[in-house]
């Protein structure tokens, strides 16, 4: 199940760009994309839209992801950016929880130091999330394809070197 950072209330939730700078003392590796957030946005707009019977509830949500979807970033990070297995994604969006999902057991046990780490950089609380995903009234936004934007991400992203002297160390 994919876990989520939750603020102790809706006006505590950092501004992304404000959460991507807590972390970066934390971690050896932060790498935030706007791109791929204002996609990510954009997507669930259009998955919200087309449900069936879009409640009042959906319509404010979709209403609020086109203002903040300019804002949203995907964020990369962890302590080695070699390893799949040592490193955490997710979006955030503005008003948000945060949600991780885990591309196995292997990596949802390896990484949970760092979403340790993260929550407590954040201020942020730790819940599982027992919901059920794809299916209609469960709320939230669905995180369908971390893998696939991560390696996105690091397809892009600049050389190893080049990238430790742009990002901050402990």
């Amino acid at each position: 199940m994919p876990d989520r950072l939750v603020a102790n209330s809706a006006d505590a939730y950092l501004g992304p760009w404000a959460a991507v700078n807590r972390l970066k003392p934390v971690f050896r590796y932060v790498e935030a994309d706007g791109e791929e957030g204002c996609r990510y946005v954009l997507e669930a707009i259009q998955r919200l839209k087309a449900a069936r019977s879009l409640r009042q509830g959906d319509r404010d949500m979709v209403q609020w992801l086109d203002q903040v979807k300019n804002r949203a970033l995907f964020v990369c990070f962890g302590d080695d950016a070699g390893s799949d297995l040592a490193l955490l994604s997710t979006h955030v969006v503005p008003g948000l929880p945060l949600e991780f999902e885990y591309a196995s057991v292997t990596h949802e046990r390896a990484v949970q130091p760092l979403l340790e780490r993260c929550a407590a950089a954040l201020g942020y609380e730790i819940l599982k999330d027992r919901r059920i995903l794809d299916q209609p009234g469960y709320g939230g936004l669905e995180r369908r394809h971390s893998a696939r934007e991560r390696r996105r991400l690091m397809d892009r992203r600049s050389p190893v070197k080049d990238r430790r002297s742009a990002h901050h160390s402990r």
